[in-house]
């Protein structure tokens, strides 16, 4: 059995760290969306409908939205304990790394400490399998001159015992069915027209010290699909990819 958890906008995975930052950027909205089918109990996150409905999806099942900014969130009940990446995600989801010079890590990191303006909290990764669920339509550059499908939403899939699940900050959690499938999104969830990925340039203050501005997707000069699309609901908003350190 399996417990899927879905990452979308601004999270950067350090899967050296085992640790997903959810960065702090203005107008991103970071919450935990939820089918209240999944729900056990009653949870004690603050809860409204900011990224819970699509209105291109149809018939969508009814979701709850969590807001869980600041501090440290764990997931309990899951059994992995080694996190491993599948080839789809270490080669699509933008290596922070790769297009930088950058390699020191800011201290609050270390310590799971927020920053305003760069970080608006933590979710431990207890292990599981990274891979891609879903891809922008349109390819990008990002590395070298060749155009190349960026991931827009990452899975963490994380095997259970058929036991709930929880997510936890402190004294404050969500219970969830051991199937179940759940989302951070941390995107704006107000969007205008704009092309995709501007705001990649924020993982490179969040994530490191004393460190200037790496590579950043960008469209090329002539647009071509992503043929590894795959269709299937999304959330609402104006996205940037995930990345990944290193």
């Amino acid at each position: 059995m399996s417990f899927n958890v879905l990452f979308r906008g601004l999270v950067c995975h350090l899967t050296k760290e085992k640790v997903a930052v959810f960065l702090d950027v203005e107008k991103h909205e970071l919450r935990l969306v939820v089918r209240e089918s999944d729900i056990v109990g009653k949870p004690s996150f603050e809860s409204d409908q900011v990224h819970a409905v699509d209105p291109d999806e149809k018939n969508p099942p009814p979701r709850k939205s969590f807001k869980i900014a600041g501090g440290t969130l764990r997931i309990e009940g899951v059994t992995d304990k080694q996190l491993t990446r599948k080839e789809d995600f270490t080669d699509r989801v933008p290596s922070l790394r790769k297009a930088s010079s950058c390699n020191k890590l800011r201290p609050e990191i270390k310590k799971r400490r927020v920053a305003a303006g760069a970080i608006a909290g933590y979710l431990e990764l207890p292990g599981g399998e990274f891979s891609v669920r879903h891809y922008f339509p349109e390819q990008a550059l990002f590395l070298g001159d060749k155009p190349q499908c960026i991931a827009r939403v990452v899975q963490l899939a994380l095997k259970t015992n058929g036991k709930n699940i929880t997510i936890r900050n402190g004294s404050k959690k969500i219970t969830v069915k051991p199937d179940a499938e759940v989302s951070f999104v941390n995107v704006d969830d107000k969007p205008t027209m704009a092309q995709p990925n501007l705001h990649f340039h924020h993982y490179y203050h969040a994530i490191y010290s004393g460190c200037g501005m790496g590579s950043s997707p960008i469209p090329p000069a002539e647009p071509k699909r992503c043929d590894l699309e795959q269709p299937g609901q999304v959330f609402p908003g104006s996205d940037c990819s995930n990345s990944q350190e290193p």
